[in-house]
C-alpha cells in the first residue's frame, strides 16, 4: 500500500472519532458556555442533567459535550428570617439585617427563625 493512502485512512478514522465525541462547538454554543465557564473559573458550582426529567448533579470539572442538554450554575439558596411577635402577628424579612431593626427592640414573647432552601 502507499503510505499516503495509509496515512489519508488513519487521518479520515481519527476525525469520524472526533466527530463522534462532540467536542465541536457553534459560536452560539460557545456564547451560552461564556458564563457558565466564568462562573466555574470564580470558583461557582456547575451543575449538570442529561435530560429535562432528570434532576440536576453537581460537576467538579465540567466538560464540553454537545450532545448534553443542559449545564447550568447552581443556584444560590432563598433565605428568609420569619420574626414572630408575641401578639401571634409576624414579619417576613430577607437578611439578619432587616431581622435586627425589629428585634433589637426588646419585644416581650418575639422569635426569629432562619429558613434555607435546600438546592
Amino acid at each position: 500500500m502507499e503510505a499516503s493512502f495509509i496515512l489519508r485512512t488513519i487521518n479520515q478514522s481519527i476525525n469520524q472519532s472526533i466527530n463522534q465525541l462532540n467536542l465541536f462547538m457553534t459560536r452560539e454554543e460557545a456564547k451560552q458556555w461564556i458564563p457558565i465557564l466564568q462562573a466555574y473559573s470564580e470558583g461557582k458550582q456547575i451543575q449538570f442533567r442529561q435530560s429535562f426529567d432528570s434532576s440536576w448533579m453537581d460537576v467538579y470539572e465540567p466538560i464540553y459535550d454537545a450532545t448534553s442538554l443542559c449545564h447550568r450554575i447552581k443556584p444560590e439558596p432563598e433565605e428568609i428570617i420569619v420574626i414572630k411577635f408575641g401578639d401571634g402577628s409576624s414579619l417576613v424579612v430577607k437578611d439578619m439585617i432587616q431581622a435586627s431593626k425589629y428585634t433589637s427592640v426588646k419585644l416581650y414573647g418575639a422569635t426569629v427563625k432562619h429558613f434555607r432552601e435546600i438546592v
